[in-house]
């Protein structure tokens, strides 16, 4: 379930089962995972790219219409199939049942504003989010006292 590179051979059935041989191999997985998430960023841009060429080679709405379903399609079967492989890595590697987080969208847009994804990212994150406010706390206790 694990990738190959973390599957070393310990001739000692105790020192597999160690906390540091576990947390070696969960921080390798992590790694493989941030690795992947990289390459997916890159895989984007290059989607938004052929996107664009896509508009413009095809003239016909209709037909561009049905290509990008049919990528759109392909795109969430692919997702399914990742979150659904790396759900039972976790689950085999901690040994219980693992709950990827899952990105809901908490807020109204009710500006005709387009939001950003950063804003987006932002306002996802609920109500009692707030940034720290850039002031200094010594600098407010003093006006106030005077």
């Amino acid at each position: 379930m694990l990738p190959r590179y973390t599957n070393f051979k310990l001739y000692d059935p105790t020192i597999r089962e160690q906390e540091f041989t576990l947390k070696y191999r969960q921080q390798l997985l992590q790694y493989e995972l941030n690795k992947f998430k990289s390459s997916v960023s890159s895989i984007k841009s290059e989607i938004n790219r052929y996107g664009e060429v896509i508009k413009t080679k095809l003239d016909n709405a209709d037909l561009q219409t049905a290509v990008f379903d049919k990528l759109q399609n392909l795109c969430e079967q692919f997702q399914a199939a990742t979150s659904s492989r790396i759900t039972n890595k976790l689950n085999n590697l901690y040994r219980d049942t693992v709950l990827l987080p899952q990105r809901t969208q908490s807020y109204v847009n009710l500006s005709s504003t387009e939001l950003t994804s950063a804003q987006t990212e932002v306002l996802s994150l609920g109500c009692k989010f707030s940034y720290k406010p850039k002031f200094d706390s010594l600098k407010q206790q003093t006006e106030m006292e005077i």
